[in-house]
């Protein structure tokens, strides 16, 4: 078996071995069966793919997730893995971005500020732009 690219996946290999039979959810420990009690815990279901293969979520789902990997991994007999580091995900923006910026100055009439590149195009007299 190839190696897990995301801490999930290796937490869940870890895992599986110890889960074994179904309940009405399915089979213990499959996909469909992580994204029915994702739901059931107030989650949403189609965020376990994308965490499990590409670590890509909202901290609030990853953190979900994590407690039922962490209660799986109880009720096997087994310690918690480390949570993985919840804090490095993409927090929401709370500023503007500057083509944001640029766009609300070009509608309000105000003069958009735009930074100097002398690269960009040098005029060969004062290597400036402008």
């Amino acid at each position: 078996m190839p190696e897990a690219n995301t801490p999930w996946l290796r937490y869940l290999e870890n895992l599986r071995p110890h889960l074994k039979g179904r309940d009405h959810r399915g089979k213990r420990g499959s996909l469909r069966w992580l994204e029915a009690l994702m739901a059931e815990r107030g989650g949403k279901a189609g965020t376990v793919r994308n965490i499990l293969y590409k670590d890509l979520g909202s901290p609030e789902e990853k953190e979900r997730l994590y407690r039922v990997i962490a209660d799986l991994y109880q009720e096997a007999g087994l310690p918690p893995p480390p949570p993985p580091l919840l804090h490095l995900s993409v927090a929401p923006r709370r500023t503007p971005t500057s083509h944001a910026v640029f766009c609300l100055k070009k509608k309000t009439n105000q003069a958009p500020v735009i930074p100097h590149q002398p690269d960009a195009v040098p005029d060969h007299q004062n290597n400036s732009i402008y």
